[in-house]
């Protein structure tokens, strides 16, 4: 588990080297050719984040305070309630509070061996979870898969399916 004092301590750390922090959506831009990135930079994803971790206003405060674009990985199927200021919300209210402070949920291909499915089968799943994201207002351009799986077909895919691109999620902190 990661507190707020030892983000707090990460990226005071981080700052003090003269990273300077960035989006998915920066880094994508980069590799297209847009926009150019601070030679030293980085970005932080939440795998399987739980949303009520965030709507709590001290475990924000880091983020907020250096200016850390976080990413967090939503597996929107979870049906756990979501709740803020004693209420329970929706999850497209909680993306919206999160877009708000800077944070932006990405769809989480809900722990399936991405690699272990026929090639065919990768499209249609992943066209599912695009779709599934996208009707919860989480960022259909990139897509978060776990368990360190790559392939070239799978790269292909992503991109057919209209993804900006895929985060490959193996082991945090």
């Amino acid at each position: 588990r990661c507190t707020p004092d030892r983000l707090e301590h990460i990226f005071s750390y981080i700052s003090s080297k003269g990273y300077i922090p960035v989006s998915v959506d920066d880094i994508l831009d980069w590799y297209d050719g847009i926009r150019t990135l601070p030679k030293r930079c980085y970005t932080i994803m939440f795998d399987d984040y739980e949303w009520n971790n965030f709507l709590i206003l001290k475990n924000r405060a880091p983020f907020v305070r250096h200016g850390v674009k976080a990413n967090l990985a939503i597996i929107y199927s979870w049906e756990n309630p979501i709740f803020y200021n004693g209420e329970i919300i929706s999850i497209d209210k909680a993306v919206s509070i999160g877009k708000n402070v800077g944070f932006t949920a990405y769809s989480h291909v809900n722990h399936r061996h991405m690699t272990a499915y026929k090639p065919s089968t990768y499209v249609d799943m992943l066209l599912q979870d695009v779709v599934n994201g996208d009707m919860k207002g989480i960022n259909p351009t990139v897509i978060v898969y776990p368990y360190g799986e790559s392939s070239i077909f799978l790269s292909d895919c992503l991109e057919w399916v209209g993804l900006r691109g895929g985060i490959n999620v193996y082991i945090g902190l």
